[in-house]
């Protein structure tokens, strides 16, 4: 699922930037379509196969929906990405720690690479005969590699460097999916439909080891104790017997899903295992199936987004997780705030100047929080509300939501009181987004009988309703408009952006429908969104696009410190506020140590709004000595009265 946020010139050094959400995680690029980039990435979507490398303590796994092959420490911190595939899908893994190398099976061929990830080598290719390798193991004693090739039904093997491809069984096989090697032993083992099989390493004395299984899927072999571990994919339990396969025994029978690979330490201490059934994990026990803990997860799933740009924070509903979340722009610092009590979390919109976050919850209606998750509230109930997504209207204490079972947009006082109908709908409305510049609403509304769907505009109080999109209007050879969900609306910049589940798109347009185009081509359907702009609590809008001064609508109901401009700056910039009434107002300036470099003593201010480069407070990027402040990050707070309020600044020499 899909959804986005438009954010407008908050303060660093990089452009506006839209924000959405889908299964690969959160994206943001520049409004012209550049500089795309994932501040928070999904870490596992597939994860397939599994190695160990207990010399260096590392684990590497391969990734088939990202394409990736990854690392991290033995306890699953400190996550790399070492191979990103260009092409074809990275399915099984093996390491041989002696010779520093990673050996993996990828669509076609089969590949190497230094530990690192450096060095990507084709070693077998289908000219030596392969044509869908999947389990592959290493024979570091022998210095061979074994692979299962389920399209030709063999089982084959090469030198380290990919010579000497030989076939080794090529006959009575029905699915050959994985393969261990037990080198002391002198046998080889692989996994078939129904029956786990061995032979010696040259292919010969072929045996069933275990029959009437299920349907074995990953294998893997214990040398030090001299036991062979396997799984079964449907029922999601994990076997061990000895090498001949006697004495079978369950490890453990719960807790896990739909295991595709099995790795075993090299000192035989612990289980590691993918479990690629949501949420995708990676897990790992003691060989008696004792003390199960969870190594790498992504329980991400993102959903709705909202943005704070006073703190510079991501907020998200992970609705198949049942989780709030929120983390820094650039993806670090991931925080669970709400994670009890939620069904399934949807639309989210902040109101950042009281401190509270309000959600769409499909079973629960509308709630409400504190920013850090603390003193839930549901506002009102799913019965009455029925919601899909959320939007705010600051400056005169509304919430408004599109309700999907009734096919209504509705909205209430912030405290959930005095629910009002703004309009209905003959088709279900799912996302909004309000210009809080001139009053209007914007929602998405599907047919979900045809899919085809329109994007309405009406006022604030639901009068002047009008389509703005709908499928004759817009030219099919530049966007469509099946499924649209998402939408977000830049008053700025004239335009408005929307998701579209088929074929999984970001459109914009005019404001007023005309001029519709693709944005961003490739993202993964669409869902819910949330539009968060710099806003204050006084104002019904402010943007600040980095050297322009911000453009104020609204009344002034209280004091507010807004975003300086430019920012960032080289020498100069101008700090606006506005007052509700008469202060003496004061601006500090701090280093990131905390040490004060600039008072700024404007005197006695009568209420009003100071915005304009005439007005406004103006930093000559000095400290009290005259001199001119190095390149970093500053705090500027103002003080009036008993009105405190600190934002950040990026001087840049």
């Amino acid at each position: 699922m899909i959804s986005f946020v438009l954010l407008s010139g908050y303060t660093t050094a990089e452009a506006d930037k839209l924000y959405w959400t889908d299964n690969k995680g959160i994206h943001r690029v520049d409004l012209d379509g550049g500089n795309m980039e994932t501040p928070v990435p999904v870490l596992l979507r597939s994860p397939i196969g599994i190695a160990v490398d207990e010399k260096n303590q590392k684990i590497y796994w391969a990734d088939s929906k990202t394409r990736k092959i990854q690392r991290a420490n033995l306890d699953g911190t400190n996550v790399e990405d070492i191979i990103i595939a260009k092409s074809g899908l990275p399915y099984y893994l093996d390491v041989d720690t002696s010779g520093g190398k990673l050996y993996w099976t990828d669509t076609h061929i089969i590949q190497r690479s230094n530990l690192d990830g450096t060095e990507v080598e084709e070693i077998v290719t289908w000219k030596d005969r392969v044509q869908w390798p999947r389990g592959i193991a290493v024979d570091k004693k022998e210095g061979k590699i074994y692979w299962a090739d389920s399209d030709t039904r063999k089982i084959q093997r090469s030198n380290l460097n990919g010579t000497e491809v030989e076939d080794l069984v090529t006959e009575g096989l029905r699915n050959p999916l994985k393969v261990a090697v037990a080198p002391i032993a002198g046998k080889i083992y692989w996994t078939d439909i129904g029956t786990i099989f061995r032979a010696d390493l040259d292919g010969k004395n072929v045996e069933e080891t275990a029959v009437g299984l299920d349907f074995p899927s990953a294998i893997v072999v214990d040398s030090v104790a001299e036991k062979l571990y396997w799984t079964e994919w449907k029922t999601g339990k994990i076997h061990r017997s000895d090498l001949d396969g006697t004495n079978i025994e369950d490890v453990f029978t719960t807790g896990v899903k739909r295991i595709l690979g099995m790795a075993v330490g090299a000192d035989g201490r612990k289980l590691y295992w993918t479990d690629y059934k949501f949420p995708p994990k990676i897990q790992r026990s003691n060989l008696d199936g004792t003390n199960i803990e969870m190594i790498i997860t992504t329980e991400l799933s993102p959903s709705g987004i909202a943005l704070d740009t006073d703190e510079q924070k991501i907020y998200w509903t992970n609705s198949e997780g049942g989780k709030i979340q929120r983390a820094n722009f650039d993806g670090t610092n991931i925080e669970n705030l709400v994670i009890d009590g939620l069904c399934w979390p949807a639309g989210i919109a902040l109101d950042t100047n009281r401190g509270k976050m309000y959600w769409a919850d499909g079973c629960a209606g509308i709630q409400r929080s504190n920013l850090n998750g603390t003193d839930i509230e549901t506002l009102i109930a799913r019965e009455v509300a029925g919601p899909a997504d959320v939007a705010m209207d600051i400056n005169n204490g509304k919430i408004y939501w599109t309700n999907s079972e009734a096919e209504k947009i509705q909205r209430a006082n912030l405290d959930g009181t005095d629910i009002e109908d703004v309009v209905e709908s003959r088709r279900v409305p799912q996302g909004i987004a309000l210009d809080v510049k001139r009053g209007k609403i914007y929602s998405t509304e599907i047919n979900f009988t045809t899919g085809a769907g329109i994007i309405r505009r009406l006022n604030f109080d639901g009068t002047k309703p009008q389509t703005v999109l709908k499928p004759a209007n817009i030219d099919l050879g530049k966007t469509r408009l099946n499924y649209p969900w998402g939408i977000a609306v830049d008053p700025y910049g004239e335009k408005i952006y929307w998701t579209d589940l088929n074929p999984g798109r970001i459109h914009r347009a005019n404001l007023n429908g005309t001029g519709a185009e693709d944005f961003v081509t490739g993202v993964n359907g669409g869902r819910f969104i949330a539009l968060n702009l710099t806003q204050t609590i006084d104002a019904l809008s402010v943007v600040n696009h980095q050297d322009k001064q911000p453009t104020l609508w609204g009344r002034i109901r209280g004091n507010a410190l807004l975003p300086n401009f430019p920012n960032p700056f080289n020498p100069e910039t101008w700090i606006p506020y506005q007052l509700a009434e008469t202060a003496h107002v004061r601006i500090r300036i701090y280093d990131v140590a905390g040490h004060l470099v600039q008072e700024l003593d404007l005197g006695t201010k009568p209420a009003g709004s100071y915005v304009s480069r005439e007005r406004a407070a103006y930093w000559d990027g000095r400290n009290d000595m005259g001199e001119s402040v190095s390149s970093g990050v500053y705090f500027y707070t103002l003080e009036a009265g008993d009105y405190r309020r600190t934002r950040r600044m990026t001087v840049v020499r």
